[in-house]
């Protein structure tokens, strides 16, 4: 049985190589020395999408922001201290134990007088339904860009970020 599949092996090897030769093709397993050449060396060179490009001018020094999400779903308030000359990136002062953090523009959130639908900070809001089910009463501490919010929740008073689509006005 080794022999016949050794045979069957050796002769498909073989086929394969014969017929890599007729057709003027490197042989299965070759190596080619360097990369093939275009065809016409005035073709122009296939269009790249531009990577996208965070506004120049968004951020500017002494903003408060919120960065993140970074591992853990974690979220820092802090203050612009240097933005690059393409606003791709900017130093931030974080709040919670005011070192200097460099942090791309696409993580960074400026505040906001008021988020969508007139929510303002000091507002009464409900957030949720959360994972649990529930619908927490807090009070909007802070908005940002990106439709986020600090919200005050009453139950444990803590301030938890919460995304526009979980957050709404509290009746009165």
């Amino acid at each position: 049985m080794k022999v016949i599949l050794f045979v069957f092996l050796i002769i498909f090897g073989l086929s394969s190589s014969v017929r890599a030769q007729m057709q003027d093709l490197p042989n299965p397993g070759d190596e080619l020395p360097m990369p093939l050449p275009p065809d016409n060396p005035n073709d122009p060179a296939p269009p790249q999408q531009p990577a996208p490009q965070p506004i120049p001018g968004r951020l500017n020094v002494g903003d408060q922001v919120l960065s993140g999400p970074f591992i853990g779903k974690q979220y820092y308030t802090g203050v612009v201290t240097q933005v690059s000359r393409d606003g791709r990136n900017a130093q931030v002062r974080d709040d919670h134990d005011r070192k200097i953090y460099q942090r791309d523009a696409r993580l960074i959130s400026k505040k906001m007088n008021c988020g969508p639908r007139g929510i303002c900070p000091g507002d009464r809001v409900m957030v949720g339904p959360m994972n649990d089910q529930k619908i927490y009463y807090g009070t909007v501490t802070a908005v940002y860009e990106r439709g986020l919010f600090l919200v005050r929740y009453d139950v444990d008073g803590r301030v938890y970020v919460r995304h526009e689509s979980l957050v709404g006005k509290a009746s009165e």
